[in-house]
C-alpha cells in the first residue's frame, strides 16, 4: 500500500513567468536558486518566513542547468553559453560559449566544472579559473545527463546510452541503457541509477554496467532521479514525483497534482537536508517544498 505520509506539501512559492527546468542551492542551504524558459535566474531563502524570490539575473534565453561554486553561480543556456553569475555584486562577470547550441547539464568537483551538451560532448573546466581542459566528444547525439562516483564521469546521451569515462572524459564502457534519452543518473548506495524518456528507472553495476532491475515507474519521462537517505526519488513528465525504496525497488509514495503536487511536467529537484526537505520545480512555473518524513 502506497503512504502518502513520505511526503508532505509545505507551501509553494511563486514569481517565475515560464517553466522552470532547474534548482540548486549554496553550501550552507540559507538560499535556493531557480532557473527558467525566460532566462531569470532567482534566488529564495530557504526560510518559511521569507518566501518571495529576488531576480539575480537574466540571461539572453533559456537557462537549463546551474551548479554553485562559492559566490559564483554558473548556468548553462539555450545557445550553449555557461554564464558566470557574480551571487554577492548580482552580476553576470563572465560569458563563454561551451557547446554548440545548449548546454544540459552541469556538475562540479573539488577542483573542476563538468559540462555537456547538445553537440555531444563532455567537457572539464578549470573549476576557479574556467579554463578549458578537456574536450571529449562521446556521442552524435546530444548529452543530456552527467554524474561522477568513484573516479569516473558518467554520462547519458540521446540514444539511450549510458557511458563511462575515465577522469579524462575517455570511454571505458558504454551500454545501450534505455530506448530513448537519458536525463537522469544518480548514485545511490554505489548502485547506478538512470531514467529517461522510456519513463523505465534502472539500475547498474557502478564497475561493469551490467543491468540490475528495470522499474516501470511513470507514464511518461523520468527528468530527475534523486538520492535521500535510503529512498530514491523520481520526478516526471506525468507530474508526479515518486518515492522508491532503494533497497528493494518498491514503490513507497507517489504525489501528484491531488495531493498538492505540480499540474504539469515535474523537471528537477533538490533535498535540503537541515530542513528535512525536498523542493521541487517545473512546468507550471511553481516552487514547491516538501517535508521529509
Amino acid at each position: 500500500m502506497i503512504n502518502l505520509d513520505f511526503l508532505r506539501h509545505n507551501h509553494d512559492r511563486y514569481g517565475h513567468q515560464a517553466a522552470i527546468y532547474d534548482i540548486c542551492h549554496d553550501d550552507n542551504e540559507s538560499y535556493v536558486y531557480t532557473c527558467d524558459g525566460n532566462g531569470w535566474i532567482v534566488r529564495w531563502s530557504s526560510d518559511h518566513h521569507l518566501t518571495d524570490g529576488q531576480l539575480i539575473a537574466k540571461c539572453d534565453t533559456s537557462v537549463f542547468c546551474m551548479v554553485i561554486v562559492g559566490d559564483r553561480l554558473i548556468a548553462g543556456d539555450m545557445h550553449g553559453y555557461i554564464n558566470v553569475i557574480d551571487t554577492v555584486n548580482l552580476l553576470i562577470i563572465k560569458r563563454i560559449l561551451a557547446h554548440r547550441k545548449g548546454v544540459y547539464n552541469i556538475i562540479s568537483t573539488d577542483t573542476q566544472i563538468i559540462t555537456c551538451g547538445a553537440d555531444g560532448t563532455v567537457k572539464i573546466w578549470d573549476k576557479e579559473s574556467l579554463a578549458l581542459l578537456i574536450d571529449s566528444q562521446i556521442s552524435s547525439t546530444p548529452v543530456r545527463s552527467l554524474m561522477c562516483a568513484g573516479g569516473h564521469i558518467y554520462a547519458g546521451d540521446g540514444l539511450g546510452y549510458l557511458f563511462c569515462l575515465s577522469a579524462k572524459a575517455q570511454p571505458i564502457l558504454s551500454v545501450k541503457a534505455h530506448d530513448k534519452t537519458i536525463f537522469s543518473i544518480v548514485n545511490h548506495n554505489n548502485t547506478i541509477y538512470t531514467g529517461g524518456r522510456d519513463a523505465l528507472l534502472k539500475s547498474w553495476n557502478i564497475d561493469t554496467l551490467q543491468s540490475i532491475a528495470v522499474i516501470s515507474a511513470h507514464w511518461f519521462t523520468i527528468n530527475k532521479i534523486l538520492s535521500i537517505d535510503q529512498h530514491i526519488y523520481t520526478l516526471s513528465r506525468d507530474k508526479r514525483v515518486r518515492l522508491w525504496n532503494g533497497d528493494n525497488g518498491l514503490l513507497q509514495s507517489s504525489i501528484d497534482f491531488v495531493d498538492g503536487g505540480h499540474i504539469r511536467s515535474v523537471n528537477s529537484g533538490i533535498s535540503l537536508s537541515s530542513k528535512q526537505q525536498l523542493w521541487t520545480v517545473g512546468d507550471d512555473k511553481m516552487l514547491k517544498v516538501w517535508d521529509l518524513n
